[in-house]
């Protein structure tokens, strides 16, 4: 049994409150909601699902170095009080610290209709984590990451997470689903760019291709070791914060994982285009695999998202 700290919203984001978990699961819950955990949180793309998540009745974890932020950002988008204190917990740590991953892929639910003070593990992961860009006096790579590796590193300690969870619950342990964010230009089958940005992104998108890549196959890795049910890997074109446009103005492309076992057989065809919002992916992503009734058609596939 062990510690961690809790801030929900009906309560002061400065006051910490412990509750202790066990690995106990509760009671199923019903097909048509679902428990999920979200790793940067904050980020555009993956705020706008857990906004849609959270205000359509989801319950949901949410690992935040800063929480008030992430209120913040909530209220921001018209999410409710009443939806965030019964529909949102968020643990105060860092992706790199296998205690808060864990903690935040087995949240404590405190709800009548869930249980009381439970633990269990979600049923989706959603990892959205990434680094600001940084200019670097390198011809060969003039565009580096503050931190060049997170994409890497929480991929690959949401899988070893759950790998301790999976030798802990033994025979119980159900693996969720996981959706990460990742990018264009980086697929070596299968083309997801205008043939005019092609040399520009692999020169100056080097290190952040790198990181996605490396995400990928952690992810691809986790489904292949059996701790995750499946993959929704999301490629979006270049993103920006302009406002949602709707599913309408949305075109999609999946192609199988060239990360996968046989990766060289490629299946599906991508989607090309030059950009995105953050917005329109998020709710795309709620809409189609969160609550999509043909979720199941997407998985283990790359999906091109673009305007």
């Amino acid at each position: 049994m062990a510690n961690f700290v809790f801030i929900g919203r009906n309560s002061d984001p400065h006051q910490r409150t412990t509750k202790k978990f066990s690995n106990s699961a509760l009671t199923t819950m019903s097909n048509k909601l679902k428990t999920i955990a979200f790793f940067g949180a904050t980020g555009g793309c993956t705020l706008a699902t857990l906004a849609k998540s959270i205000s359509n009745g989801n319950f949901c974890s949410a690992l935040a170095r800063t929480p008030q932020k992430l209120l913040d950002q909530l209220e921001a988008l018209n999410v409710s009080q009443e939806a965030i204190k019964k529909n949102l917990v968020i643990i105060k740590g860092d992706v790199r610290d296998i205690k808060s991953v864990k903690a935040t892929l087995q949240p404590v639910v405190s709800s009548s209709e869930r249980g009381t003070n439970s633990a269990r593990l979600v049923d989706m992961v959603m990892c959205g984590i990434g680094s600001i860009p940084k200019l670097q006096a390198n011809v060969v790579e003039p565009v580096t990451l503050i931190d060049p590796t997170i994409c890497k590193d929480a991929a690959e300690m949401i899988v070893r997470a759950l790998e301790e969870i999976q030798r802990a619950d033994g025979a119980q342990f159900k693996p969720p689903s996981m959706i990460a964010i990742s990018t264009t230009g980086i697929d070596k089958n299968s083309r997801d760019l205008p043939l005019v940005l092609i040399p520009l992104y692999h020169w100056l998108l080097a290190v952040p291709h790198c990181d996605k890549i490396e995400m990928e196959k952690a992810v691809v890795g986790g489904v292949e070791g059996k701790v995750l049910a499946a993959h929704f890997t999301v490629r979006p074109s270049l993103l920006t914060d302009g406002k949602a446009k709707g599913s309408a103005a949305v075109r999609v492309g999946a192609v199988s994982s060239c990360h996968s076992v046989g990766g060289n057989l490629v299946e599906g065809s991508a989607a090309v285009g030059y950009t995105i919002s953050r917005a329109d992916v998020g709710n795309w992503i709620f809409d189609e695999i969160v609550a999509g009734k043909d979720a199941g058609g997407w998985e283990n596939k790359c999906i091109s998202l673009t305007y």
